[in-house]
């Protein structure tokens, strides 16, 4: 049930980032940075779809494994996929994926520290004395989680296959094994934390423009 729930979610994300990239509901515009950023938000919905198309996969071989005889289309489906997940690189590709979340990491901390994600929320001004400071420490938490990855990714390349990288566990598990790194942990679970908050109050109070697209 909880990973139906995440295809449903997944999928929502999938067409909500379509409905950013391409109607441009939040007014980017069309010149190089708008465009790189509607870039960004489509490339973030594929990575959704991925996602959901891989959980789907779990779902399919998992209800293969309790039927009787169906020993066929879910092993094959799930094999298929392992088969392109396992196409052999050069690690020079671990290096280049490592801008990934550099990138996105750099990105969340600007947001924080511009929090100009403020615009796009339709509420008063007391509802966002208290959503702002939270916003502010979710944001920063999680683009300092991507920061992690991004060093694991550059200082590991030669250890992680292209398929398998360091995700945001063995960010954490990297932080623990520092210097203080109990009292770091810590810090980044409560800013984990508050992405959470910020993000159910971006689903509640998003202003969403929707003319660009239906016209």
């Amino acid at each position: 049930i909880l990973l139906w729930l995440v295809v449903i979610g997944l999928l929502a994300h999938v067409a909500w980032r379509l409905t950013q990239g391409i109607g441009d509901t939040d007014r980017h515009g069309h010149d190089a940075k708008g465009l790189l950023i509607r870039t960004g938000l489509v490339s973030s919905g594929a990575v959704n779809l991925l996602l959901a198309l891989f959980t789907l996969s779990l779902l399919v071989s998992g209800l293969d494994r309790f039927s009787e005889g169906g020993g066929g289309s879910g092993g094959e489906s799930t094999d298929s996929l392992m088969r392109v997940l396992g196409l052999k690189h050069s690690h020079w590709l671990i290096w280049t994926i490592a801008f990934i979340p550099l990138g996105v990491g750099i990105a969340h901390l600007i947001k924080a520290w511009r929090a100009r994600f403020e615009r796009y929320f339709q509420c008063d001004e007391r509802t966002m004395q208290l959503v702002r400071p939270i916003s502010r420490v979710g944001l920063a938490a999680r683009g300092c989680s991507f920061l992690i990855i991004a060093g694991l990714l550059f200082m590991g390349g030669s250890r992680y296959e292209p398929t398998d990288p360091p995700g945001l566990k063995e960010a954490l598990e990297a932080l623990q094994g520092m210097p203080a790194g109990g009292a770091l942990l810590l810090a980044i679970g409560v800013g984990l934390l508050a992405f959470a908050v910020y993000s159910f109050a971006e689903a509640r109070w998003r202003r969403i423009d929707l003319s660009e697209v239906t016209n």
